[in-house]
């Protein structure tokens, strides 16, 4: 029988059993900070992004065929005995773990060895219990943990590209890997009665629907791929956010309640590669027919924003596709942007993937150019210049790497710049405008080499460090880990040629995921506002390379941020020192 077909049969088995044993499950002590297992908080969430997953990889075929066997009769559930021709080692191989570059997506043994890391270092689950529960075991959890996961933010797209002409992607293989990504959330994370232990809001990703990027808007009428999310997530979606979210793709949760919101947008309807939708109207013109991006935002404000200001909770906004206008449609974009300004106060941070690289920008209408400070002359006009060079090219920012490590895809040279051009127009912006920057963090999915983000925020007032908010979910640092691909892949191929071929990597004891940098100390913010506004205008002014006189800090400082851009990945050379405006 086809995998995909198995996956799709025992991915709706599970929902079924799901919706006939608990027909509470959305009660809200069970998917809220304070529930039945975890009374206190512990100041910390994860953000997990763009897992991908691949049952077709298989290590040792090579990268240019997607890291799928060569002759489509090979094909097979990976993990299944075959000899393989390696030669391990060489260039465009698929290793045990991963090939960086982009051209393949996720194995299985990436997926089951971050989410091993993730409960049992991140969450301080006991040591072995992902095994265990992979065998169907269940360990209790006993005493007091040193650490833990308060929720997860897990932004979409986890099933794999559709970059295999030989074995396309259908809407129910995409069904059935999202089933899947759903069991193994709730494999890392589940409380003794078999609900997740913690709140987990997951958001609509591009690759996540089909076809590729494109999603109706049928206000009127049910819509068949957020009511199979509706179902899907059902652990995670308040049962009173249910109706939103049938209607947008978007709900919200109070995952501290009466403290912090978190709000899963579906940017799929503001995404302006989203050919089944239309931009958003023009703020104002009610009498204009409104489209899918109208009914996010109006969630978004009138449902999630407007209600917590009058509260006085704290929101983080969570989605996939991030707010620029790369991605955007015009009007849809402008009006998020002026959201974002309206509620600067409410909203303490802003999380998204889909573009794997590790970076953050500020979305700024398009009206401030000569406001607020922002020059309307060289900058201004070199930015613009900037950004339409960029959308002529059309960029697919999931597109590989060249398959040369030495030579650079073009997308990234472009796209680097244009934020350096952003960050410097932004540094002009008056400290008295600003508000929380967007946040895209780095991919499972080794584009580049696989990360992890683990925010601290501000659990509780008394705990608030950063000054600059008095709220509950102020943010105050984080910590990346990243999984050193070549490193893991060469010990798989020494322990191969040794005819230790199944030996266990990692080995008890050991994780694929190590620390690549904490935020504060790797950009030098200690002293400023936790990782509030300040924070991330002072960074974007030293980037932007504000004043001739720090040239020579400026360059490093990029050379820094590009490294972890790229998390890490070698071979990556592209001129650092260019002026502003130069594309």
């Amino acid at each position: 029988m086809n995998i995909i077909v198995i996956l799709a049969l025992l991915g709706y088995a599970r929902a079924l059993a799901w919706h006939q044993r608990t027909p509470n499950h959305h009660n809200r002590p069970h998917n809220a900070i304070g529930g039945s297992e975890r009374a206190k908080p512990w100041g910390k969430f994860l953000h997990i992004t763009d897992l991908h997953i691949d049952p077709y990889y298989q290590e040792g075929s090579p990268v240019y065929s997607s890291c799928h066997p060569e002759s489509p009769e090979k094909l097979q559930l990976q993990g299944q005995a075959q000899d393989i021709a390696y030669p391990y080692g060489r260039d465009r191989v698929a290793g045990r773990f991963g090939a960086t570059g982009g051209e393949c997506d996720s194995p299985l043994i990436l997926i089951n060895e971050t989410f091993r890391f993730v409960t049992e270092v991140l969450d301080g689950q006991p040591a072995g219990i992902w095994d265990a529960r992979e065998l169907g075991k269940r360990i209790v959890h006993e005493g007091e943990r040193e650490r833990g996961l308060d929720f997860v933010i897990w932004t979409g797209d986890s099933a794999r590209h559709d970059s295999d002409p030989r074995i396309k992607r259908t809407g129910p293989e995409i069904q059935a890997l999202n089933h899947m990504a759903v069991e193994i959330m709730l494999r890392a994370f589940s409380s003794s009665d078999g609900r997740p232990s913690i709140p987990i809001v997951p958001t609509i990703g591009n690759n996540d629907i089909w076809p590729h990027n494109n999603l109706y808007y049928t206000p009127e009428t049910p819509n068949p791929t957020l009511d199979f999310y509706n179902a899907l997530w059902s652990p995670f979606i308040p049962a009173e956010q249910s109706s939103h979210f049938r209607r947008s793709g978007s709900f919200a949760v109070e995952v501290i309640p009466g403290r912090l919101v978190i709000t899963s947008i579906n940017t799929m309807y503001l995404s302006d590669s989203n050919d089944f939708v239309k931009d958003c109207r023009k703020s104002g013109r009610g009498d204009e027919e409104a489209h899918g991006g109208d009914a996010v935002l109006t969630f978004l404000e009138e449902v999630v924003l407007a209600p917590a200001k009058k509260k006085g909770l704290g929101v983080y906004i969570v989605g996939h596709v991030p707010p620029n206008p790369l991605n955007y449609f015009d009007e849809c974009y402008d009006r998020y942007s002026k959201l974002v300004r309206e509620y600067k106060d409410v909203i303490l941070g802003s999380f998204f993937g889909h573009m794997n690289a590790d970076h953050f920008f500020f979305p700024s209408p398009t009206t401030d150019f000569g406001k607020h400070n922002l020059p309307e002359t060289s900058v201004a006009s070199n930015l613009t210049a900037s950004l339409e060079a960029l959308r002529l090219t059309r960029p697919d920012f999931s597109s590989s790497l060249s398959t040369n490590t030495t030579l650079f895809p073009g997308w990234l040279d472009m796209y680097f710049h244009y934020l350096m051009m952003h960050y410097r127009a932004e540094s002009n912006r008056d400290p008295d405008h600003l508000w929380q920057a967007a946040l895209v963090a780095p991919s499972v999915v080794p584009m580049f080499q696989p990360a992890l983000r683990v925010f601290k925020y501000a659990a509780s007032t008394n705990e608030n460090e950063t000054g600059y908010s008095s709220k509950v979910g102020a943010l105050q640092n984080y910590k990346q880990y990243y999984a050193d691909l070549e490193k893991w892949n060469q010990r798989a191929i020494v322990a191969a040629a040794g005819g230790k071929r199944h030996r266990r990597l990692p080995a008890h004891g050991e994780y694929l995921y190590e620390t690549e940098y904490k935020m504060k100390k790797e950009y030098g913010l200690q002293g400023l506002d936790g990782l509030g506004p300040h924070a991330w205008w002072d960074l974007a002014k030293r980037l932007g390379g504000k004043g001739k006189k720090h040239k020579k800090n400026m360059l490093r400082l990029r050379a820094q941020y590009l490294r972890n851009m790229v998390v890490g990945v070698k071979g990556i050379d592209i001129p650092l020192g260019k002026k502003v405006g130069e594309v």
